[in-house]
């Protein structure tokens, strides 16, 4: 067991629980899980941070870093379901403070616009050659 009560190849989701839970010791690994997550965020939709403000997309965006753990390796496609939140938000205690649906419609927006810029490569179309 390591200092932490975990091996060093123990169960990543115990570890991953330990961070989210912001177990004592794990302060570090919580500070950068969370920064790196909402930059995440912040990059890949930038006017919909705009649309709602800092403090707002700030909030939002920790909640989403609670509840939607990363689907893929890469950080740049982060936030496949950030636009389902914002659109839910309209049945919160702040429903009349923004466009909830139009906050969605911009992150959905700016989530395709990421996907496509770091999708994978297509393999090269092979060429046909058709007879005369």
């Amino acid at each position: 067991m390591g200092a932490h009560g975990l091996c060093y190849s123990g169960d990543l989701d115990e570890f991953s629980d330990a961070v989210l839970r912001g177990q004592r010791g794990f302060e570090a690994y919580a500070n950068n899980y969370f920064g790196a997550h909402t930059g995440a965020l912040q990059g890949n939709c930038p006017c919909t941070a705009r649309q709602l403000g800092k403090d707002t997309f700030a909030a939002l965006a920790r909640v989403y870093v609670m509840h939607y753990p990363p689907k893929h390796w890469d950080l740049n496609l982060y936030g496949a379901s950030f636009a389902a939140l914002l659109a839910a938000q309209h049945q919160g205690g702040r429903a009349h403070a923004h466009d909830w649906q139009c906050a969605a419609f911009t992150a959905r927006i700016e989530y395709a616009i990421t996907r496509a810029y770091y999708a994978e490569e297509a393999p090269a179309a092979t060429a046909i050659r058709v007879p005369p």
